[in-house]
């Protein structure tokens, strides 16, 4: 699967995953990635995550460039990328 088929996935994932269970009112609000706070994520959300991203055919390495080509910050990549190796 091409990456940009895989985009819409991504966003829906981290959509789904971020705020379909802690805010359900605003689930049709847009995602604006830029401002996730990797440290405010429970290792049960960032496990989550990314089995989801597996689940669409994204290995962890094209998910972490996914989020920083969407905007996320290189620090909150980083730290997102620590994280997940601490699990």
């Amino acid at each position: 699967m091409k990456i940009t088929l895989r985009i819409p996935y991504f966003f829906l994932l981290v959509s789904l995953l971020l705020f379909g269970t802690h805010f359900p009112s605003s689930a049709q609000e847009n995602l604006d990635i830029r401002t996730i706070q990797v440290d405010e994520l429970s290792d049960q959300q960032i496990q989550e995550l990314i089995r989801r991203a597996n689940e669409a055919g994204l290995s962890t390495f094209e998910f972490l460039q996914m989020a920083e080509a969407r905007g996320m910050s290189s620090l909150e990549v980083e730290k997102l990328r620590r994280r997940l190796e601490e699990l």
